[in-house]
């Protein structure tokens, strides 16, 4: 493969998937392990987590809701926000 064709082809890639969509997206869980949902954070509001769904609909769970892993996860993220 040229180089000139590798380019167009990262460039293709990052225009329909955005430089770190894969890289935000990940599995959320509900406090029983019964629940998951692949989305992005977008915030913690209180003890409320919002996340992104890939189709763009938002999620708002409490934070009591989700596993504790999941919890430290959203805590993490905010402050680091």
């Amino acid at each position: 493969m040229s180089a000139r064709v590798f380019l167009a082809a990262v460039v293709t890639a990052a225009l329909f998937t955005g430089p770190a969509a894969a890289a935000d997206v990940t599995t959320w869980t509900d406090s029983t392990g019964g629940f998951t949902v692949e989305a992005e954070f977008v915030r913690l509001s209180g003890e409320t987590v919002i996340l992104k769904q890939a189709g763009g609909g938002e999620l708002e769970i409490p934070l009591d809701k989700l596993s504790e892993a999941d919890r430290k996860r959203a805590k993490d993220l905010a402050a680091a926000a």
